[in-house]
This record gives C-alpha cells, structure tokens and sequence, in this order.
C-alpha cells in the first residue's frame, strides 16, 4: 500500500490517510439539523403565491421577492443563521479532516508547551483535551505557513475523493486556493504571508 505523506516547508514529513466523505456529510446534515433543533432559521422564509385556479403555492424567498418589513426581518434573520451555520460547519470540518487526516500526534510531554507560557500564550488547551492540543500543536508546530494548511488539507481531500471526476478535484483545489480556513483548539487561526492573521474561510467546502 501507497504511503501517503506531504513535505512541509520546513522539510518535516507528515504522513496522512484518506477519511470517509460519508462521514463528512453525516456530519454537516446534523449540524444543520442541531441548528433547526435550537431554533435557529437556516432554511429561506416562504411566501404563499395564489394561483391562476385559486390555489395557494408557497416558494423560497429571495433577495428581489421581499416587500414587507416582516419579510425583510425575516430575510435578515435567516441570512444571519446562515451564515453561522456555515462558519460553524466549516470549523467542524476542518478540524475533523485534521484531527482524523493527519497521523501525528503531539508528544506526550507537555515540555513543548512551555515555550508558549514563556511567550504569554494565553489559549493554550489543557493537556487533558487531546483534540484541542492536537489541533494546537498541528497549527503551531507542524503546519507554519499557509501552504502547508493548504497543501496537507488538500492531499487529504484528495486521497479521500479517489475515483471521482478529476476536474471536481480540481475545482476543489481552486477553492482552497481562494479561500482556506485553518482550525486552532477553539477558534480558526488564519496565516498569511506576512506572518500575521486572517481568515481562512471554507478550507473544504464539499459538495
């Protein structure tokens, strides 16, 4: 069998394993469902249209078919759970292709650490919440710079779509390109090229 590894920019090999896409789209249809569970309006309002026979049809509203200020509340309402939604989801995401995708893990010391106290680090995660830590140590200590997130999400991805069309692969390397989203332990940390922060957004965005 094939070893599946990726070069970082600091010359450290990191092997990885495909993870289930299944599992990917169990996981965003129950965020979705938990959000419309806790109330929150992730699906388009409707509005009732009255036919021709005097039959009543219901349809999604848009941006060009609200009229009234409840519609527009309504609207405003959805298009902010939304996009909750698809932050929420694509931290999950991200984190979970790291967490099950990549095949290191942090030492079992926590000397490591140390460094970050040194540097009046505040968020560290406690030793005792492994995926946290791991997340922690990938996106401090493994992962450096932007390509690397970019690059081992993408080999990842990849692996994990054998057998589907290349130019869909290919579309799905164009996104992260554009625009990728890197997980820390409780928020998403966002390198860029300067060496500073800013948003990642939809590291994996799978249809």
């Amino acid at each position: 069998m094939k070893r599946l590894v990726i070069m970082t920019t600091a010359g450290i090999e990191v092997p990885f394993t495909p993870i289930s896409m299944q599992f990917i789209r169990d996981m965003e249809e129950g965020i979705k469902q938990e959000f419309l569970e806790n109330g929150k309006p992730v699906n388009p309002p409707m509005y009732k249209v009255e036919t021709v026979n005097g039959g009543e049809e219901w349809h999604e509203h848009n941006e060009t078919t609200i009229e009234t200020d409840e519609e527009k509340r309504l609207w405003l309402d959805y298009i902010k759970a939304k996009d909750e939604l698809t932050k929420f989801t694509n931290d999950e995401r991200s984190k979970y292709i790291m967490l099950e995708g990549v095949l290191l893990d942090p030492p079992e010391n926590d000397e490591w650490l140390k460094k970050y106290k040194r540097w009046h680090v505040k968020n560290i995660p406690d030793v005792t919440d492994r995926e946290g830590l791991k997340i922690f140590w990938l996106m401090r200590e493994l992962f450096k710079t932007p390509e690397d997130v970019m690059s081992i999400t993408s080999e990842i991805m990849k692996s994990s779509m054998s057998g589907v069309d290349p130019e869909d692969i290919k579309k799905m390397e164009d996104s992260f390109r554009s625009a990728m989203r890197a997980p820390t332990s409780n928020e998403s940390i966002t390198p860029t090229s300067s060496g500073g922060e800013t948003n990642m957004e939809s590291i994996t965005e799978v249809q």
